[in-house]
């Protein structure tokens, strides 16, 4: 498997270079080095990125996504199951909400018929 390896300096990969991450599907991690940045040398990086692991996070990992997508579904299954009244509630609203925009076709439609 390859990983993208992101070495943090001067700032952290920003939402559009995640997205095409994720788009590609391509593993890829990041290590923050940014407080040692003023004093950077060979000896503090090799500590950095190899020492300490509270540096380094998953940006972007297709199991981890897979999992996390399994965990929320399962978790909207079972508050179906225990607040059946709150999805019946949601149904209801939404309802109400394409009455109110048939509603406003409608009045839209019947002011042309005047004109």
């Amino acid at each position: 498997m390859e990983i993208l390896v992101e070495i943090a300096v001067t700032h952290l990969v920003d939402d559009i270079k995640l997205q095409k991450i994720k788009n590609r599907g391509i593993h890829a991690i990041e290590i923050n080095v940014s407080e040692a940045h003023a004093k950077m040398d060979f000896a503090l990086l090799n500590r950095l990125l190899f020492d300490v692991p509270s540096h380094g996070c998953w940006l972007y990992h297709p199991e981890v996504e897979r999992y996390e997508n399994e965990y929320v579904a399962k978790q909207e299954k079972e508050w179906k199951k225990q607040y059946p009244l709150e999805d019946w509630v949601q149904q209801q609203l939404k309802r109400k909400e394409e009455l109110e925009e048939q509603k406003n076709l409608l009045m839209v439609w019947k002011q042309q018929q005047l004109f």
